[in-house]
C-alpha cells in the first residue's frame, strides 16, 4: 500500500526522479533529467537520529552536535549532555524520550552505553510521535531483511 503511494507521488511533474524496482537490489531512484555536478537531488529529513556507536566523541541529546570537552550544560530531566539549555532540539520531541533516558540511565553500567539506547528509543517512540513514519520504516526495513536474506 505505502509503496503505491510512493510510486505515484514520486511520478508527479515537479520531481526529477522516479522510483524503480528491481530483484535483487530493491527500489532506487533514477533521475528524468540532467542534473549539474554537486547539484541537489532530493534532500529529506531523517525518521531518527542518534550518536554514533563506533566514536568517543561527545554529542548532544538533543541536535546531535559536537561537544567541546569543557562543555557542562545537561538537560534538566535525564542530565544527558546538551550544547545549550536553549538548543532547539530540546523540544517536544525529546521530551518524549526524556523519560525514557533517565529511567534508563540509573540502571545501565557503565553510563556510556547508554548512548547506544538512544536511536532505538527514537525508534520506538515513532509508534507514538509519527506513527505512519514507523509503518515506513517497518516497511523497508523487512524488505531490506529479505533481500539481505536472498544474498
Amino acid at each position: 500500500m505505502l509503496r503505491s503511494k510512493l510510486v505515484k507521488l514520486y511520478l508527479h511533474p515537479i520531481f526529477y526522479f522516479q522510483v524503480k524496482d528491481k530483484h535483487p537490489i530493491g527500489r532506487y531512484l533514477v533521475t528524468t533529467r540532467k542534473f549539474s555536478e554537486g547539484g541537489t537531488i532530493i534532500t529529506e529529513d531523517p525518521f531518527a537520529f542518534g550518536p554514533a556507536h563506533f566514536t568517543d566523541s561527545r554529542c548532544c541529546i538533543g541536535c546531535s552536535g559536537s561537544l567541546l570537552t569543557d562543555t557542562q550544560a545537561v538537560c534538566a530531566g535525564c542530565d544527558f549532555a546538551v550544547c545549550d539549555k536553549r538548543c532547539p532540539g530540546l523540544s517536544k520531541a525529546h521530551a518524549a524520550e526524556c523519560l525514557y533516558l533517565k529511567k534508563l540511565k540509573a540502571r545501565v553500567t557503565p553510563a556510556e552505553s547508554v548512548w547506544q539506547q538512544v536511536l532505538p528509543i527514537r525508534c520506538y517512540l515513532l509508534n507514538i510521535t509519527n506513527p505512519s513514519k514507523l509503518e515506513w520504516l517497518r516497511e523497508n526495513a523487512s524488505e531490506a531483511n529479505s533481500r539481505l536474506a536472498k544474498e
